[in-house]
């Protein structure tokens, strides 16, 4: 592991020494307190028995490029300032650190020390006395939740900054293509304005001309006209003009030219005068370069569409990391949320957005502490409370990313309900997404059909029971109708 060479370093806050010695024995011995079979991340560990000087050791690892993951913070640490104090200080300083606030006291006022100590995620509480293990599983998570926030930061700028440089290229090959179209408008306009100068200018001409006459019989040929074929004006001079004619539109030819390389090239035909007679003039420019380019830039956008879909399985992975009892919950939630959507009868590209969407639907859950999410029992209020912000924080995660779907606002609402019941917005009816209401179906049914730490499976009829009983109260009729179809007719499974 990575951390093995570079250990989490960890700050622990506290005026007993007894306590602090405790600290640094638990987290400097954490491979001695576990098996053989388990992974623990390495830990360097500094100690402070003041908050004010706690707060200058978080400076100076700022300051050095060496930041502390963890803190471990006593609340009451007489007669500097109190652990509250010191936290929002730190936070200031450092909203990336994971802080745990630990007190010897019975009662805490959890949720009003967590307004001001945003945010949420990053703030857990220990109740003196702790064991060893409370304080291993704590700085593993947070260090783990930590780390991983950094490399997916790391991951976004870079794919910015890859999408910045090709939109930046895309720009300039259009704004070269327009000024092209604008030079060769220009270019034609001269040639019926001045008869005087025609021959002259046409003869001059870097793209090819090829003068017609009535009966599309080549009449002259200018010089870049006899690069383009090959110098084979006698061959063209007094001969039919083979390829299609299209007054006043352009056309894509290809020139084969023996044993070079065929002759990408753009034609234009216009009207003109030549000799006093009727006749049109072909313009013709060898774009075989231009359309390299075209592929090029091709390749490129297919490799940045690749590079999102690796970005969103990646970001689907760290879920499941910090969930092991769910995995593949992602995965099954997107098969059937696409088989659903498909069913339906939505376009292609919608399709798509949806199955990217429910990949990644569960990513607020890196806000939620990793021994919530795996407990086998239920929920307490407080736990159900930090459960229910993962929506708003996998919105915060995704709205910054120019993605070609809505996936932050699809993520945002895949617990809303027909019935405004839902969170975090209680919504209702039209204002949900259609996406998110069939995201709510397919999250609904796998959940129900799958095993959870706190119960066995229920199976899909039960779990068809349950969307039919609340369907149109909670679930969109029509996303209902087509998830029966899917099982019933379809035979899909997980």
């Amino acid at each position: 592991m990575p951390q093995k060479e570079q250990p989490f370093r960890i700050l622990t806050v506290d005026d007993e020494e007894t306590i602090l010695d405790l600290y640094y024995q638990i987290l400097s011995s954490s491979r001695y307190l576990i098996d053989d079979t388990q992974e623990m991340p390495h830990f360097d560990v500094a100690q402070s028995r003041q908050g004010d000087h706690a707060v200058t050791l978080v400076k100076e690892g700022q300051h050095t490029g060496r930041p502390f993951s963890t803190v471990f913070l006593d609340i009451n640490m007489p007669p500097g300032p109190d652990g509250i104090w010191t936290a929002r200080e730190i936070r200031k300083i450092d909203p990336d650190v994971g802080i745990v606030l630990v007190t010897g006291q019975a009662r805490v006022n959890i949720l009003a020390t967590a307004r001001s100590i945003l945010p949420v995620d990053k703030l857990l509480y220990l109740q003196k006395p702790f064991y060893p293990q409370e304080i291993l599983q704590f700085a593993s998570a947070l260090s783990e939740k930590w780390r991983v926030e950094r490399e997916y930061r790391s991951v976004l700028q870079e794919l910015e900054e890859r999408v910045k440089a090709r939109t930046l290229s895309l720009l300039e090959a259009n704004k070269k293509l327009s000024d092209e179209i604008q030079a060769r408008t220009h270019a034609e306009v001269a040639l019926r304005a001045s008869e005087k100068n025609f021959r002259q200018m046409i003869t001059n001409n870097s793209d090819g001309i090829v003068i017609l006459d009535q009966k599309n019989i080549a009449q002259f040929v200018n010089p870049a006209a006899q690069n383009l074929f090959a110098g084979r004006e006698a061959c063209l001079v007094d001969h039919p003009f083979v390829y299609p004619i299209r007054v006043g539109q352009t056309t894509e030819i290809e020139i084969q030219n023996g044993d070079r390389s065929p002759v990408i090239a753009e034609m234009q035909v216009v009207e003109t005068e030549w000799e006093g007679e009727k006749a049109l003039l072909a313009s013709i420019r060898d774009i075989s370069e231009r359309k390299r380019m075209e592929q090029a830039i091709t390749q490129s956008y297919d490799k940045l569409q690749s590079a999102m879909v690796g970005t969103i399985q990646a970001m689907a992975g760290i879920v499941e990391r910090r969930d092991p009892y769910t995995a593949g919950h992602q995965q099954r939630v997107a098969k059937l949320s696409r088989a659903i959507a498909l069913e339906m009868n939505l376009l292609e590209n919608r399709v798509e957005g949806i199955f990217m969407a429910a990949l990644i639907h569960d990513i607020g859950k890196i806000a939620v502490p990793a021994e919530i999410l795996s407990k086998p029992g239920r929920l307490s209020d407080a736990e159900f409370q930090l459960i229910k912000i993962h929506p708003q924080s996998g919105y915060d995660i995704l709205c910054g990313i120019e993605f070609p779907w809505p996936i932050a606002e699809i993520v945002f609402q895949h617990h809303e309900r027909m019935n405004g019941s839902g969170y975090p917005r209680n919504l209702t009816g039209d204002q949900i997404l259609l996406e998110a209401r069939i995201m709510a179906v397919a999250d609904t049914v796998e959940a129900m059909a799958s095993h959870r730490p706190y119960r066995p499976a229920l199976g899909v009829d039960a779990a068809l029971e349950e969307i039919t009983k609340n369907n149109g109260r909670l679930y969109d009729p029509g996303v209902v109708e087509a998830c029966r179809k899917v099982f019933v007719k379809r035979e899909f499974q997980f």
